[in-house]
């Protein structure tokens, strides 16, 4: 619908964004960090259902949380629906700490880069 194409090539436009590919050329992945603040980035991650199960997600938010870290980013923050098992825990696996509980309705969650920098060196 309109809203969701109006709010596709705003995140085009203004997210730095990452596109997993097909053998073939198709997009089956995407993601995209958006600016909060000079320390604070937010992420979303989709992949397509049908390419789910093969570890892009996971290849796809490790490269984001790279990237975030490259852009000089000390936390990054995301949203997830609760129900989304799936993304929660490939979000854990990654290093994201739930900040609230997550009964219903959207799960935020967020990394510490400067910390997970500091662990790996």
């Amino acid at each position: 619908d309109e809203a969701c194409v109006k709010w596709v090539w705003k995140m085009i436009r203004d997210g730095t964004n990452l596109v997993a590919l097909a053998s073939e050329g198709d997009i089956v992945g995407h993601a995209a960090i958006f600016f909060i603040d000079r320390q604070r980035c937010e992420m979303l991650t989709v992949v397509w259902p049908q390419f789910q199960s093969r570890g892009i997600g996971t290849e796809l938010v490790r490269s984001s949380i790279h990237l975030a870290h490259e852009m000089g980013f000390e936390k990054v923050w995301l949203s997830v629906d609760a129900a989304n098992l799936r993304a929660r825990h490939i979000y854990k696996e990654c290093g994201f700490e739930c900040l609230s509980s997550g009964d219903r309705g959207d799960v935020e969650m967020a990394l510490d880069l400067k910390g997970q920098h500091e662990e790996e060196q």
